[in-house]
């Protein structure tokens, strides 16, 4: 099955070797610093984290599932980093999360958010449906069936965020 590289970085400013080449805000600690000689406002940061949301709703509706199973979860410790201070529902906290668990609705899009925020990492499946992975620098690595894949150019994703096909991801997935 192939791979998309999902993330908000334009693949039109990548080199030859395909880095990116420019001065990009790439994890929710970046709120307050300046990039391009502008500061990252936490209105900004929610703004993209509600695309990044909705994108992956639309690779799910693509792949004709409602919900996906955590595979893989790891969780970090809060050390009182500016992803504490941006509003999540109170009830969802990264404890409620396991591997095995299926998560969909409010729960899913609570979980993509904490992963966005560096407070957990996921591996999600929908069997050979749908497969994400949370990677770093703001990046989701999603693996689609051949025959969906074919339908990507008429998904509807949000402005400014991207799918990439690529050949295989960086890491060992």
């Amino acid at each position: 099955m192939p791979w998309l590289r999902v993330s908000k970085y334009n693949p039109e400013l990548r080199d030859a070797a395909g880095r990116y080449i420019r001065d990009e805000w790439t994890s929710v600690s970046d709120i307050g610093r300046r990039y391009r000689d502008e500061p990252l406002t936490t209105e900004q940061y929610l703004r993209t984290e509600d695309a990044y949301v909705e994108a992956v709703l639309a690779l799910m509706r693509l792949a004709g599932v409602a919900s996906l199973r955590i595979r893989i979860v790891e969780r970090t410790v809060s050390t009182g980093s500016k992803a504490d201070r941006l509003p999540l529902e109170p009830w969802c906290l990264p404890t409620d999360f396991n591997a095995g668990d299926e998560v969909s609705s409010g729960n899913l899009q609570s979980l993509i958010r904490l992963c966005l925020r560096e407070r957990m990492w996921c591996d999600l499946s929908a069997g050979r449906r749908l497969r994400l992975i949370f990677a770093d620098d703001y990046y989701i690595l999603a693996r689609l069936p051949t025959e969906r894949m074919a339908k990507l150019d008429r998904l509807p994703l949000p402005a400014g965020i991207f799918a990439e096909r690529i050949e295989r991801p960086l890491l060992g997935a």
